[in-house]
């Protein structure tokens, strides 16, 4: 593999870390923040669908940072 291809795939996986770190910190504050209320009026948040897709997108962005 020529070097360009390694500093491409490197600079890859820095940006995931950052985007894992990122996101990480943002469910992090989002979980803990008293009284943060989603719901909408008369419908009920999906709050299993919700969990899915943020752990979802922390394990890919974990995942992919290599």
């Amino acid at each position: 593999m020529n070097p360009s291809a390694m500093n491409l795939r490197e600079a890859a996986r820095r940006n995931w870390r950052v985007a894992f770190v990122v996101w990480f910190v943002a469910v992090t504050v989002a979980t803990h923040w008293p009284q943060m209320a989603i719901d909408t009026g008369e419908h009920k948040a999906p709050d299993k669908l919700l969990h899915f897709a943020c752990f979802g997108i922390m394990a890919f962005s974990l995942w992919s940072s290599g």
